[in-house]
């Protein structure tokens, strides 16, 4: 093989458009390593999206909590605790995420188990998630909606009645 390849590259040397004969393995590393710099960059556009999404998602979360103070007012005044109402916020979101997370992880298994991604992407044969990856997401989606809500629930559920049925957000 490299005496084939010397011969070529020997037989275009002194022409216009002189060649660099190499093997296909060699030429799948080269362009490899060309993309180190794409993948970095984009692990961090990834990474950006991620965040402005638990931004995005914790202050949704937190602005439904705190637009229901009446209703807070409402169930301390029938007799509801504190402790009552905040679960009953951290319950909520719980559920909303787990629909949520159900949805995402279970649509990003059916779309790559069903869709071979190396048509589109030549050189990424191995881009389907693992289990240990959709297990870390679908739990990490769970983490994100509870702890998002729980410093809202707190703080509402320790207004008093008068307090929640006063204030308007």
């Amino acid at each position: 093989m490299p005496k084939i390849s010397q011969t070529v590259d020997a037989m275009f040397l002194n022409t216009d458009a002189p060649t660099k004969t190499e093997t296909e393995k060699e030429f799948q590393m080269s362009f490899e390593s060309m993309l180190g710099g794409v993948k970095q960059f984009m692990y961090g556009i990834v990474g950006a999206i991620a965040f402005s999404l638990l931004l995005v998602t914790a202050s949704a979360m937190s602005m439904s909590v705190r637009e229901r103070t009446r209703e807070v007012g409402t169930l301390k005044a029938i007799g509801f605790t504190r402790n009552i109402i905040a679960w009953l916020f951290v319950g909520e979101a719980l559920l909303l995420t787990l629909v949520g997370a159900t949805i995402g992880v279970g649509g990003a298994a059916l779309i790559y188990g069903v869709t071979d991604v190396s048509l589109f992407l030549p050189n990424f044969s191995q881009f389907t998630p693992t289990g240990g990856t959709l297990s870390a997401t679908f739990v990490a989606a769970i983490l994100l909606g509870v702890v998002a809500v729980a410093y809202s629930a707190y703080r509402v559920s320790n207004l008093t009645i008068a307090e929640a049925l006063r204030r308007v957000e």
